[in-house]
């Protein structure tokens, strides 16, 4: 098993929030935006969990489940 140490990850998360900065067209307030850092924290998540950490219906969630799958943040 490969060794990382805290410092190669915190790049490798930065650049990859960098990328999907990049590619995210939507404005600053949309719920992509608050998923974007929430995965960073909690990589594994379900709708339930966006539902109630975004503050978003469950039918929120899974379009914004959807839309982080199609920028391939998810």
């Amino acid at each position: 098993m490969k060794h990382l140490n805290g410092n190669c990850v915190s790049t490798d998360v930065s650049t990859l929030i960098e990328h999907w900065e990049t590619i995210i067209e939507k404005r600053k307030t949309s719920s992509i935006w608050k998923l974007l850092y929430l995965i960073v924290g909690q990589p594994v998540i379900n709708l339930k969990y966006l539902e109630s950490k975004i503050g978003i219906s469950l039918r929120a969630s899974n379009i914004l489940m959807k839309r982080a799958k199609e920028y391939g943040i998810l």
